[in-house]
């Protein structure tokens, strides 16, 4: 056994070659002598021989092992999986037979030939999403957009990645709870959830505390504004600018004496001739008998 056939003329014996073997006595009848009575390794299996394997060790071949496969007979070696695919089962003879990694998970690298259980497939980390099988890198775990962020391990979707809530925002990507949110800061507002920016105030409103939905109307006798940096005139004034916008988005001011606002102003008014207000007012009152006053309409802001 083992051996693949005699020859009759010298009475030598050849031993079977690689992906080959034979499993009975060769009398040198068979096959007309030619060398080729050694059997093809089935499907699932190969046989690799070298000068220390006798005959006596060719009469079989060997099963593939887990997480390898041999979709063809007569082999010297089987085939791996590969990376982001597993097999737990011996003798295989199909690439199919190889089990791809779940979505939400993904190939471990220290395994470039695939596993031989499912611990080769590692769960996406938090912040991450995958809806593919089979992927064989952590950069095929999607990260969760930016305005969201990813609670779960091995989430296998980007729904499963959660918007930051009104008030809040994140221009980061991947970020993994919702303390990783920024709050609004004073001067602006998010009513939108999964906001990546937050909204300045507008002129008339403010904001005075961070994480908020929306600004606070100036009250009656009071205004806010604010300047652009982008305005003509203040180029190169950025620094002042920003510090005058954040005083503005931040507090309203008391109108002067002698003028006045409505709600939500974004200028005061001076009181028309003959009336008159002390500071903080919204309307004005007329003159006293005996006193007058002459003024104007310019708005003061």
């Amino acid at each position: 056994s083992g051996i693949d056939t005699c020859n009759c003329d010298t009475g030598m014996c050849l031993l079977c070659h690689n992906g080959q073997y034979l499993d009975r006595h060769n009398n040198g009848l068979t096959d007309d002598l030619h060398p080729t009575a050694c059997k093809a390794c089935e499907m699932g299996q190969y046989s690799r021989w070298s000068f220390k394997h006798s005959a006596s060790d060719r009469q079989h071949c060997i099963s593939c092992p887990k997480g390898q496969y041999q979709n063809e007979e007569g082999q010297s070696e089987c085939k791996y999986c590969g990376i982001g695919k597993y097999l737990n089962s011996f003798k295989a003879k199909n690439i199919d037979d190889c089990i791809a990694c779940q979505e939400g998970k993904y190939g471990h690298s220290n395994e470039k030939n695939g596993g031989t259980s499912n611990e080769h497939c590692i769960l996406c980390p938090k912040g991450r999403f995958n809806d593919n099988k089979g992927v064989t890198s952590l950069n095929n775990c999607i990260h969760c957009p930016i305005g969201q962020y990813g609670p779960l391990l091995g989430a296998v979707h980007i729904t499963q990645c959660l918007k930051c809530s009104s008030g809040k925002y994140s221009n980061i990507i991947g970020i993994t709870a919702s303390e990783d949110c920024f709050k609004c800061s004073v001067g602006f507002f998010s009513n939108t959830m999964g906001a990546s920016s937050c909204v300045w105030c507008v002129p008339g409103r403010y904001n005075n505390e961070i994480g908020q939905t929306s600004c606070k109307m100036c009250s009656p006798g009071k205004f806010s504004t604010y300047c652009s940096i982008y305005s003509a005139g203040i180029f190169g004034q950025r620094s002042t600018c920003e510090m005058i916008q954040e005083d503005a988005l931040t507090r309203c001011s008391f109108c002067l004496a002698g003028f006045y606002s409505k709600a939500s102003a974004t200028t005061c008014f001076s009181c028309p001739s003959g009336t008159w207000s002390q500071s903080a007012q919204e309307s004005c009152q007329p003159c006293h008998i005996g006193k007058y006053r002459s003024g104007s309409s310019t708005n003061v802001g």
